[in-house]
């Protein structure tokens, strides 16, 4: 998809920049957003020429920007658990991406074998974010043998723990 676009590159949810960088995305007008202030640093060491902005992939909104492809990052679909915050990352998407363009989804497959030493079935965080509702989203992956079929199926599992003035809130 990046190939056959020719203008600005929109990513939401870019974490460390993994996606832009490998895109030189520096050659053109490129902008990532991500709550991960700590990613973010990381982002700008990878890709210098890239726009990144600490913001709400949910809320955030530039005035004029016409995306020829609109990114939505792997991970933060995995941490999406409301479908009001699905919609209000499509909605993001929908209305950045420019008459011609194109929305595309990082769904990119882990190879199991990378993390063979974690095959003991125990729970890990992967990623916690904090939304401005003071919601804390936590995704927990496993890793289980599988001798059967001779692959590491891995498992995840997110949830939502309030804290702060929401607490209590259903």
């Amino acid at each position: 998809m990046a190939g056959e676009s020719t203008g600005p590159i929109l990513e939401l949810g870019c974490g460390a920049g993994r996606i832009l960088a490998a895109l030189d995305a520096g050659a053109r007008r490129s902008i990532g957003v991500d709550l991960d202030r700590a990613a973010l640093a990381l982002a700008a060491t990878r890709a210098p020429a890239v726009e990144w902005i600490c913001d709400d992939g949910r809320t955030w909104r530039r005035d004029g920007l016409a995306a020829s492809l609109v990114i939505l990052g792997g991970d933060l679909l995995s941490i999406t658990v409301r479908p009001d915050d699905l919609e209000a990352l499509l909605r993001t998407a929908a209305l950045h991406c420019g008459p011609e363009g194109q929305v595309g989804i990082d769904a990119t497959l882990m190879d199991p074998r990378l993390f063979a030493s974690e095959t003991d079935g125990r729970w890990r965080l992967d990623l916690e974010r904090a939304d401005e509702e003071f919601a804390t989203v936590r995704r927990e992956s496993r890793l289980l043998p599988d001798p059967e079929v001779g692959r590491t199926p891995c498992r995840w599992r997110s949830d939502t723990v309030r804290s702060g003035p929401m607490a209590g809130t259903p």
